[in-house]
This record gives C-alpha cells, structure tokens and sequence, in this order.
C-alpha cells in the first residue's frame, strides 16, 4: 500500500488562500462602500487600512490590485477624498456576491427539498430568502431555478415522513442552544402510561435524525462520565427559559453521539454484526450503506455477507425486517434471538 505523502498539499494551500482573499476583498468592498457613500469620509491610507483590516500593506495591495484589474473594481487614490484608497464612483454589485447559473440551479433544488417542510415558519422564511436572493438578478437565473425545480422533487412517505414540532418549541430550543441557556422542560415519555414530568436541562444541540427533531442536553449537577440524553421533539410539551446561563462542563459532538447506531438510538454498547442476504436481495442492499463501519463481500452465488460494528437499537431491526425469508442473521447470538422472537410473534398473531 502506498502511503500517503507528507508535508503540505499545494491544491489545499492554495485553495485556502483564494479563500482568505476572497473574505479580504469583501471586507475591503464594505468599508470602501461605507466610505463612498459617506461623502464627509476621508478614505484611508495603506496604513489606516492596514491597521483597520489587521492585514500586511503587501497583501491588501496584491488583493486591491485583484479587485481593480480582474473585477474592474473602480479603485484608486482619491485627491478629494483626503488622497486615500477608495471607490472613485458607487459600486451596486460585487462579483463575489453575483450568483452563477449553476449556483442558480442548486437554489432550485434545495427549495424542492425544502417543500418538505411546507406549512412551517422555516418554509415560509426560506421563500423569504429566495425571493430576495432573486429580486436583482437577471431574467434567465430565474429561469434555470424554474428548470430544476421543475425537474426534481423530494418525497419522505409513510413511516419515513417528517415528524412535525411544534416550531414555537423548536425556535425555543435552537435559541437556548446558541444563547446556552438553561430550560425546563415538560416532557411525556412513548411508553403507555407515561405521565410528563419537568427537569431541568442544559442544551447542547439539535438535530434532525431520519427526519425526526431531537435535542440533545446535559442534565446539570450529572456525572462528566453520563452520555449527553436526548428528547424527541415532538414529545416535549413545553420548553421555557429559567433566565439562567450556563457553561459547558464537556465538549460535545453530535458525529461521535451517533457513531455508534443507525439512527436516534445510540447506545455506547457495540456489536459486530453479520447478516447474510440471499441472491435476489444483495443487489438492493449493496444501493445503499447503512453504516460508516460497513464492509460487504458479494460470493460467486450471489449472496452477500455484510458486516458492521453498531449498537442493537429498533432501528437496525427495522432494516433487517423487510428482508425476512430473504437474509439470515449469521451473529451475534442475541440478534438471532430478537429476529427469532419477531417471526414467532408474526406466526403466533397470523396463524
């Protein structure tokens, strides 16, 4: 095997430096836009804009230089203004914040998947947005949105369709997230019977798992050692405010939480799968990867054995279900059992 060559890669570190220029041109086009349209503004010098930006004088003059003779950005030194650099006539658009057609398209797109969420305040805002991301721009950009959003949709149907908070509920926990503030929580646990009861919790995340909302919290006064807890959306009755803050006693990373599952279920616990599918179902099983440890090996016959370290959760259940009479689950011994238990149950309630 060949290993991977040490020491710098030229593509990444240019690409990284287009980055910063581009971030050094636009901070540059708003401070000489708010110059120019104030007209009492003296413009800056290298030196004030050196100490204004943070920049070298070298490097805001090799980007200025990229604005002026590559844009056609109007710069130059400004006699009536004091004799400092700035826009020698009003700019009205930057071309690092023109849109291409392409970038066009992929807005068509993402509004057809963001149709899965019609009838929400997210939806209406994100027409909000669009429609001023197209306001100004040319007849033909609309055009190509119109093209691809005629041409793809998104469909979640059945067990898979999306699970819909309450979206007072869910800006409440976004905001306390960011603010990180403190909230109580009135909360009714799936189990029959269950009653809702408060706590106290400190968010962490959110996240949209399989199409379902979930928060993600700290309980305050817990052991570092306790994993972060986590409440589906739509059985949190309330989420209020307490007033009070609160500072993070441990990182946390929502891909290390779900690492070890396949869905919301993400218990620490793993275990090595293996499960066998017959001829006619691994062509349908090798379309899709369930899981980031997955390995498979396709055998001459046509069955194929796949592999993966998870936690036993309902989710990996119910991808196994659907192929019944169609793979057998080869370990561990306590999958076995719980696929045993399904068909017995499935012959007990059928027969």
């Amino acid at each position: 095997m060949k290993k991977k060559p040490h020491g710098p890669n030229p593509s990444t570190d240019k690409d990284r430096e287009y980055h910063l220029e581009e971030t050094r041109a636009l901070r540059l086009h708003k401070l000489f836009s708010e110059n120019e349209r104030d007209k009492r503004r003296k413009y800056p010098t290298w030196k004030d804009l050196a100490a204004l930006t943070g920049e070298n004088r070298s490097t805001l003059m090799r980007t200025v230089a990229r604005m002026r003779d590559q844009w056609n950005m109007p710069i130059d030194k400004c006699p009536e203004r004091g004799g400092g650099i700035g826009y020698t006539e009003p700019v009205t658009s930057f071309p690092l914040l023109v849109m291409s057609q392409r970038q066009a398209a992929m807005l068509g797109l993402a509004q057809q998947l963001m149709t899965l969420l019609e009838g929400t305040p997210m939806y209406d805002d994100f027409k909000d947005v669009l429609r001023k991301a197209f306001a100004n721009l040319p007849e033909g950009f609309a055009h190509v949105f119109d093209q691809f959003r005629a041409a793809v949709s998104f469909h979640t149907i059945g067990q898979a369709a999306p699970a819909a908070p309450d979206w007072d509920l869910f800006s409440t926990c976004i905001r306390a997230v960011i603010d990180k503030g403190e909230l109580e929580l009135e909360h009714c646990s799936a189990k029959r019977g269950a009653k809702p009861k408060k706590v106290v919790v400190h968010p962490r995340h959110v996240a949209n798992i399989n199409h379902a909302w979930y928060l993600f919290f700290d309980v305050p006064g817990s052991p570092l050692t306790d994993p972060p807890m986590k409440y589906a959306l739509t059985r949190i009755r309330e989420a209020r405010r307490t007033g009070s803050l609160f500072k993070p006693t441990r990182s946390f990373n929502i891909d290390a939480e779900l690492k070890t599952g396949l869905g919301a279920f993400n218990q620490k616990k793993t275990e090595a799968i293996h499960v066998r599918f017959d001829a006619e179902a691994a062509p349908f099983i090798l379309e899709r990867r369930w899981h980031q440890s997955q390995t498979t090996q396709l055998h001459a016959e046509g069955m194929l054995d796949l592999k993966m370290q998870v936690c036993l959760a309902p989710e990996l259940d119910s991808l196994l279900l659907p192929w019944a009479g169609k793979m057998r689950v080869i370990s561990p011994d306590s999958l076995r059992g719980r696929m045993r238990a399904y068909g017995e149950a499935l012959v007990r309630d059928h027969s």
